[in-house]
């Protein structure tokens, strides 16, 4: 018993156990000397029987300072078993740190609580009373356990068990029956020593002598990375199935092993040592497996093994021992040669002794090659130690007797040299080979381009051996020239083709050494930065030019265009810099979108590339607008004209022939001169034939005809009079216009059924017949009473009255107009009834009436002025450039005065009347698709489908539309709410400055579904084919003045607009006209009403 301070006190308690009653006391707390000490340190050895009677249940001990416990009972006796000092311990004791205990009966467990005492560091006990089953516990802080249950069968120890600290672990009890240790290595992380079987350090008085059946570890115990010693007594499992890396020392009784386990055991194994295993035999055991790792630190111990007998001299793999130890009686008859050659106790140990007569025979395998001065030996029995520095040369033993390591540091190069190596100087042996330098050193590496598509490799060595010529490979591209060799630079150049850009290794070895370095190829030209050609635009013969990166070698080159119909456009290689290629172009890349694919080749390495190329073909197309659709452009940049459409000159732009316009010379006479105009082509005129209405035959005249003019005479004069058509035959090129061209007057014009005789100034007519004059007064009720008929017909009107009308119609002064902002879309109003008319497109019409082109008229530009009592609006159609007609320009002019005008249009006068409108529309630049092809004017306004007037109480239906003898409309007719508008299309415009035939037609008329009584009109008035169009209307505002007496109706004033349009562009007109029906009855009712007057008048 010690107190602090270390002292001895007496008497005081001789027994924990037996004197617990020593002085009666029912508690005793911190035992001490009463001077302020407490007790650390409590150690008894001996018996514990001493008759005190018996202890209180209640008695409870306090040791707050104890930090030391250990006693141990020789007798094993106590008053009373129920009573336990260890359940309480963590209680009565919480500071301890070391506690031992011996043969106590009472211990059936461990301390309650015992993880709570954290300063715990041994525990020793050793427990014959227990007999199980029996958990071990956990604990933070304990780091030495030894643990012996002789009677115990169970031990569990699972995966719950925690003990970080634990580092010595000796424990043995005695199973009946197989059982399984569950040592996890997160259990005891920090295991190095561990024990099975029975402690050295305890006394035991019943020595365990086996662990009885197949007892195993789970996991095996190598998973223990840090345990150091491990001792196993009569087991017959093996605790793992590989060796702990940290395991030096192992040893134990193994049971009924028949051979060491086939495990190669790790460096860092000191001591193996098998004990009294009888099965253990020599044929049974791999020792050259075993010892694969054996560095000469292990010794390999088996004692007491009757059955390992035999020679043992052939297991040569035993010299890789550092000691072999058979202590007798040992059955072993031979050991292999080594420990001979190098005799000594230290070596082997056992009752065999040298052989008479021994010759030590060492060898080596191979001769010494270093590696940067470095080399290793294998050979037979070359001894434990060597000489460590001897002739420049340091020699270490890196497996006994079978592996050195020889370090030379003398530079040698060139073949093998002869080389002696003293491997032991007291028994002089002396190993005679060759030494040779094997290494080298890699200073630089490149792969690169070479010409022929080949890829250089070249390596700088810094240091090699040119006797063992190094191996190169670029991964598995096979050489296809070198290597090449130059031993002043130290270099080595060989050749493979050229591979694909990408990361590859780069493998330089000989027979003793490798090296692999990463190495990437990369294809650095050639490469184009820019391209040009010397002329404007690329065409045969120009001269290319790229800038780039065209390597520092030409040995081949050229340059070819891949086109997209798989042929190619070669551009022969004139001028080659590193930094310029010229190439001469010997055909003309096709492009797409002005890109070309091109291919350039320097020394057998390609570049495809993408460049833009402008040749004279796409000049040819921007210039031409694409041949103005009717052509594509050449490789020349010249256009080539679709012929199935006709011919054409200035790049498909102009077709001929075609005729737009013509006259008759001698008009007044015979009417056989005749000139056409058009355009007849800039070549020359040959094979002409020339026909009027398909059946008369016209003599081409070469005199004064021109490229726009073309004389002809007629066999004979005409003998069918009026508008005509003309066909031509031009060097096998046809034209046949589609409308009239000329017109032939009846020299002796027909006068009805009338004659006239003149007598003494008296005019007389043959019987039964009426003059013009006559039939004048009757058809228009004597011109409706505001004028009178002429002896030719013709009503002459009234001031104020309109003549177009026969005078019923008089000049209105009411009217409004107001020009529309946007658009040419005209309306006019009288009275507060509006009449209006659009302008909806521009067509091109082929020769079977289909539309070839059409452009939308919905987008204007507009200026409009006054002047005095004029109104000028002048709009400019807007064409998109993209458009096929950018070229072509509308201008549509619009003027409305108060005063009567006089216009010349042509070589005729119009005169038009007050308040009225002139509407002028001119169509230039037009791209006619072929010689056959007219334009049609699209307008578009509103007419009424029933509709009359009524005049002298007579009714007269108004028929919207009336046409001329030749299928022409003449006249546009609407009525609304007694308001008539009358329009007027005259039979000619201008085509190229020159009065031609236009003819005007209704394209459709529609009922309106909104109001079942109206109809949207489309009338189209068509033109011949020309460059400059011109067509000029007008519109007058009328009244209708029904003046004659009589109640059959009101007088009315019936408001009409008339409107002439002269010229045959298309612009829709909209014409006012009157059409009088049912003359015969209107005769009758005028003879009958003039007899009633005259006979009232009798009356």
């Amino acid at each position: 018993m010690t107190a602090t301070p270390y002292e001895e006190p007496q008497p005081f308690i001789r027994s924990i156990f037996g004197f617990l009653h020593l002085h009666n006391h029912h508690r005793h707390t911190d035992i001490g000397d009463g001077n302020g000490y407490r007790i650390t340190h409590f150690e008894y050895t001996g018996a514990f029987v001493q008759n005190n009677g018996m202890p209180s249940p209640t008695y409870q001990l306090s040791f707050t300072a104890l930090l030391y416990l250990s006693y141990k009972s020789t007798d094993s006796q106590v008053a009373d078993l129920s009573l336990s000092l260890v359940s309480t311990l963590a209680t009565s004791c919480p500071k301890l740190q070391t506690f031992y205990s011996h043969n106590d009966p009472t211990f059936k467990s461990f301390p309650n609580n015992i993880e709570t005492m954290t300063d715990l560091f041994t525990l020793k006990l050793t427990v014959p009373f227990i007999n199980g089953p029996l958990v071990f516990p956990s604990h933070p802080k304990l780091n030495d356990i030894d643990f012996f249950a002789p009677n115990l069968d169970t031990l569990i120890i699972d995966d719950t068990i925690r003990l970080p600290n634990l580092g010595s672990f000796s424990f043995q009890f005695n199973p009946q029956s197989n059982k399984t240790l569950d040592f996890q290595p997160v259990s005891f992380p920090k295991l190095t020593n561990l024990y099975i079987g029975a402690s050295q350090n305890i006394p035991v008085p019943n020595p365990l002598t086996n662990l009885k059946g197949d007892n195993t570890f789970s996991p095996s115990l190598d998973t223990f990375p840090v345990i150091d010693l491990l001792y196993i007594q009569d087991s017959t499992a093996f605790p793992f199935t590989t060796y702990p890396p940290s395991l030096t020392k192992m040893s134990g009784n193994l049971g009924t092993l028949t051979n060491i386990p086939n495990i190669p055991v790790t460096p860092n194994l000191q001591l193996l040592s098998f004990n009294a295993v009888p099965q253990l035999a020599i044929p049974n055991t791999n020792f050259t497996n075993i010892l694969g790792n054996a560095n000469g630190t292990l010794d390999l111990t088996i004692m007491s093994s009757p059955n390992f007998a035999g020679p043992l001299v052939q297991e040569t793999s035993l010299c890789s021992l550092g000691k072999l130890t058979l202590p007798p009686p040992s059955g072993v008859t031979s050991i292999p040669d080594c420990f001979w050659c190098y005799d000594s106790p230290a070596r082997y140990s056992g009752p065999l002794t040298k052989p008479v007569g021994f010759t030590c025979t060492y060898t080596v395998d191979s001769p010494l090659v270093l590696l940067f001065g470095k080399g290793v030996l294998t050979g037979k029995n070359l001894g434990w130690t060597l000489p460590a520095n001897l002739n420049n040369t340091m020699i270490s033993v890196l497996t006994p007797n079978s592996k050195i390591e020889v370090t030379y540091s003398t530079p040698i190069t060139g073949p093998p040299q002869p080389f002696a190596i003293t491997l032991n100087q007291a028994n002089n042996y002396i190993l005679d080979t060759t030494i040779m330098e094997a290494g080298f050193i890699v200073s630089t590496f490149t792969v690169r381009q070479y010409p022929g598509r080949l890829a250089q490799v070249e390596v700088l060595f810094a240091t090699v051996n040119w006797y063992i010529f190094p191996n190169i490979t670029l991964d598995s591209y096979i050489p296809v020239a070198g290597p090449i060799l130059n031993t002043q630079t130290n270099t080595i150049l060989y050749y493979v083709a050229a591979p694909p850009n990408q990361p590859y290794t780069l493998t330089i070895s000989n027979t003793y050494i490798q090296v692999q370095k990463p190495v990437t190829f990369n294809q650095v030209y050639p490469t184009v930065n820019d391209v040009y050609s010397t002329d404007t635009y690329w065409a045969i013969g120009s001269i290319i030019q790229f800038t780039g990166d065209f390597g520092t070698s030409n040995e081949t080159s050229s340059v070819e265009f891949n086109n997209p119909d798989e042929s190619k456009s070669i551009c022969t290689v004139l001028v080659w810099t590193p930094q310029t290629l010229h190439c001469k172009l010997e055909q003309i890349p096709i492009t797409q979108s002005r890109m070309a694919t091109v291919n350039i080749t320097i020394n057998g390495f390609w570049l495809v590339s993408q460049v833009e190329v402008v040749t004279v073909k796409d000049e040819c197309n921007q210039l031409t607008n694409y041949c103005n659709g009717k052509g594509v452009c050449n490789d020349q940049g010249h256009c080539d004209c679709y012929i199935n459409q006709g011919s054409y000159y200035n790049n498909c732009s102009k077709p001929y022939p075609f005729i737009n316009s013509g006259i008759v010379n001698d008009q007044n006479t015979t009417q056989r001169s005749i000139s056409l105009f058009g355009d007849f082509g800039p070549y020359a005129m040959t094979n002409v034939t020339i026909k009027i209405n398909h059946t008369m035959n016209c003599n081409f005249n070469q005199t004064g005809s021109t490229q726009f003019q073309m004389n002809c005479l007629l066999d004979a004069s005409p003998t069918t009079y009026g508008p005509a058509s003309v066909q031509l035959d031009l060097n096998s090129l046809t034209f046949d216009s589609k409308t009239y061209v000329i017109k032939f007057n009846n020299p002796s014009p027909s006068t009805g059924t009338t004659t006239t005789t003149t007598t003494a100034g008296t005019s007389t007519t043959g019987p039964g017949t009426k003059t013009p004059q006559e039939i004048c007064d009757e058809t228009t009720q004597y011109c409706y009473g505001h004028g009178t008929c002429d002896v030719n017909g013709v009503c002459q009107c009234e001031n104020q009255y309109n003549p177009i009308d026969n005078c019923l119609t008089k000049f209105a002064d009411n009217t409004t107009f107001n020009p529309n902002t946007t658009s040419p879309t005209t309306k006019i109003e009288v009275d507060g009834v509006e009449f209006g008319f659009e302008i909806v497109a521009i067509q091109e019409i082929g020769l079977d009436n289909e539309i070839l082109k059409e452009l939308l008229t919905d987008s204007w530009k507009s200026n409009i002025t006054t002047n005095n009592s004029l109104i000028n609006a002048v709009y400019d159609l807007v064409i998109a450039n993209s458009s096929l007609l950018n070229t072509t320009s509308v201008t549509v002019n619009i003027s409305f005065s108060q005063l009567p005008r006089t216009v010349i249009f042509g070589d005729q006068q119009l005169s038009i009347g007050p308040n009225s409108i002139k509407l002028a529309v001119s169509i230039s630049g037009w791209t006619y698709y072929s010689n056959f092809a007219t334009l049609r004017l699209v307008l578009k306004t509103t007419v009424y489908n029933d509709q009359s007037i009524e005049y002298d109480c007579q009714e007269t239906r108004i028929d919207p539309f009336s046409y001329d003898n030749y299928g022409t409309l003449q006249y546009l007719r609407v009525l609304k709410d007694n308001v008539q508008f009358n329009g007027r299309f005259l039979d000619f415009a201008l085509a190229d400055g020159r009065t031609t035939y236009s003819q005007t037609l209704l394209i459709n008329q529609t009922t309106i579904s909104s109001d079942q009584q109206s109809s949207s009109a489309m009338i189209g008035i068509t033109l011949p084919q020309c460059q400059q169009c011109i067509l000029d209307p007008d519109f007058t505002p009328l009244l209708v003045v029904n003046d004659k007496t009589g109640n059959c109706s009101d007088d009315k004033k019936w408001k009409i607009i008339v409107g002439c349009v002269v010229g045959g562009l298309g612009l829709v007109a909209i014409t006012v006209g009157a059409v009088m029906y049912r003359q015969k009855l209107m005769k009758t009712r005028m003879y009958n009403k003039k007899m009633a007057n005259k006979l009232n008048q009798l009356n």
